[in-house]
């Protein structure tokens, strides 16, 4: 899942990987939760880049033609790494404590 989504981005889209991995060592670091830093690094860069596709189209290699195909492309990825998260992410929602901060 992972894997697959990251090769796919760093030969078209370098600028969604770097996102993503910024934002999943944010919330690793806060969370100290691998599937939490993956589910919400996914939802953040998806939301980042929908809001500013016009300028993440620029960054794309080879550069996408409309934020259309951009958008596209990252829902692509999304549900690559989505897909392998929905039990983790089960898991989380059913734990009492998941909104807690890890300690």
């Amino acid at each position: 899942g992972l894997a697959t989504a990251a090769g796919g981005a760093v030969l078209l889209f370098p600028f969604a990987l770097l996102l993503w991995l910024l934002i999943w060592v944010m919330i690793f670091l806060f969370r100290k939760n691998i599937s939490w830093a993956n589910i919400w690094a996914t939802v953040g860069s998806l939301i980042i880049i929908f809001n500013s596709s016009t300028i993440a189209v620029k960054y794309s290699f080879p550069h996408a033609a409309t934020n259309g195909e951009l958008i596209l492309f990252s829902m692509a990825l999304f549900i690559i790494i989505f897909v392998r998260h929905i039990d983790p992410l089960k898991d989380l929602i059913k734990d009492k404590n998941f909104l807690r901060k890890a300690k």
